[in-house]
């Protein structure tokens, strides 16, 4: 996209992420504004932003709860730069969607599947770390990773 209003090389567009706007933009990167020689200093910044005739290729995050199809979140895209930063020339290079935080039901959860899945670690030289077996807290996925640090410990030994 030309000619949208800069803010940076990153931005995170927290009105969207505070309501919880249904498959608003929530931020955007742009790979190259971060390999702007002097980007992290005022003058660097203030350059990058000026340049708004320069092509821009961003990446860009979309939120939502509920399913939307690519379609609609792509007009909701177009309409984020072109209504609210007057892009021109956007183009949408490539759409991708995936549930995020999966998780187990109530019912799933009675059934113990987070226990099920510890104790078939390991099996076939397959771990399972981090956030893809727990909610994605800092302190549950470092204390669930601990607990699977010893358990790897005592099938090495």
């Amino acid at each position: 996209m030309r000619n949208s209003v800069r803010n940076g090389p990153y931005s995170a567009f927290m009105y969207n992420l505070d309501r919880k706007v249904e498959g608003a933009v929530t931020g955007e990167a742009s790979m190259m504004g971060f390999l702007t020689p002097d980007i992290g200093t005022p003058e660097g910044i203030a350059e990058y932003n000026g340049n708004q005739s320069q092509l821009l290729t961003i990446s860009v995050l979309q939120l939502g709860k509920e399913f939307q199809d690519e379609k609609t979140l792509n007009q909701i895209l177009q309409d984020h730069y072109t209504k609210g930063f007057n892009a021109t020339d956007l183009e949408i290079l490539n759409t991708i969607t995936w549930p995020y935080f999966p998780r187990w039901s109530p019912e799933e959860t009675g059934q113990a599947r987070h226990w099920q899945v510890f104790n078939m670690q390991g099996k076939q030289k397959v771990w399972y770390a981090g956030s893809s077996v727990s909610f994605e807290s800092i302190r549950g996925v470092m204390e669930y990773n601990n607990l699977l640090l010893r358990k790897m410990n005592n099938i090495n030994h």
